[in-house]
């Protein structure tokens, strides 16, 4: 008699469609007060590979940042990243020193993003990535 009746979870609910879940606290999608600026290391996976494949593992500086660019970062290994692309934070410049940092994976936009280059480098080198992504 009791296995005739149908287990749910949702009482006073009319039909399924009615149900939301509760909002998930997820980490890689929060928006982080953590920023990214030049002269900061970070660890990322080249879009060039498959997910997983240690090839694709990549470790490069960050010399230019511009939120309203597509690619958003340009690094010192000559690749640059779109604002979809997941990264984390390595180790900061703090003080003109480089400081190990235990950062999160997360995408991008997710980060603080300031318009900035690295001292000493020219925007024209992120200029000149910009339209070579612009012409492919």
């Amino acid at each position: 008699e009791l296995l005739d009746i149908p287990y749910t979870q949702a009482l006073g609910l009319e039909s399924d469609d009615d149900y939301l879940p509760p909002p998930m606290l997820d980490p890689e999608n929060a928006k982080s007060k953590e920023p990214i600026r030049p002269g900061d290391v970070i660890e990322y996976s080249s879009f060039l590979f498959v997910a997983g494949d240690k090839r694709g593992h990549r470790e490069a500086t960050v010399i230019s940042v511009d939120p309203n660019r597509e690619p958003v970062l340009v690094l010192d290994n000559g690749e640059v990243l779109p604002s979809d692309s997941t990264i984390r934070r390595t180790k900061i410049l703090w003080g003109g020193k480089l400081r190990a940092h235990s950062g999160v994976s997360r995408p991008i936009q997710n980060f603080v993003l300031e318009k900035a280059v690295m001292e000493g480098r020219s925007d024209k080198i992120s200029a000149g990535f910009a339209k070579e992504a612009s012409r492919v």
